[in-house]
């Protein structure tokens, strides 16, 4: 699939999240922790298109009937799922033709890169390096802009509806 096409079903139909994972006591970890994780999806009734998504970024296929359950009106919904390096990578891939996550995304790959960048200062000092407040601060900002982007929301005036704007990259000429 192209990567325009795909950017734009990711700005309608996609979702870029931080999980908090908690990793709890095993035999080689002595206290539990938490950690987080970059996820992206995209969910729709089509399952070639899904189907597809996958082919070319790996990932894993979700399918969910619980509203096929319901009704048999009602389609079954399939979602492909992508994180950590590989939603970043795909995030790369896109960001160049995305528009309406295009904040979003550039976010999310900042947090990947940290994450990627403090994997060996968690490593040496065996998960609790010395500027853990910083690091945690840092992602908090991180995620706390992405769902500031994510909640935006746009009160356009009736009178602005009227015709294209001139300043809008996308307006008709």
């Amino acid at each position: 699939m192209e990567l325009s096409y795909v950017a734009g079903l990711f700005d309608g139909e996609g979702c870029i999240r931080v999980d908090e994972i908690h990793i709890p006591v095993g035999p080689n970890r002595p206290k539990p922790y938490n950690r987080q994780q970059l996820k992206v999806m995209l969910g729709m009734n089509h399952f070639p298109t899904i189907r597809a998504l996958y082919d070319q970024f790996g990932g894993m296929i979700t399918r969910d009937t619980s509203a096929n359950n319901k009704s048999k009106k009602n389609a079954i919904r399939y979602s492909w799922v992508s994180w950590s390096g590989k939603a970043a990578h795909f995030l790369e891939q896109i960001l160049p033709f995305m528009i309406a996550k295009r904040e979003q995304a550039k976010i999310a790959v900042l947090f990947q890169q940290h994450i990627r960048d403090c994997d060996t200062i968690f490593r040496k000092h065996r998960g609790v390096p010395p500027n853990l407040m910083t690091i945690r601060r840092h992602r908090k900002r991180l995620i706390d802009e992405l769902q500031r982007h994510k909640r935006a929301r746009y009160d356009i005036a009736k009178h602005h509806l009227k015709s294209p704007s001139r300043k809008w990259p996308y307006a008709a000429n």
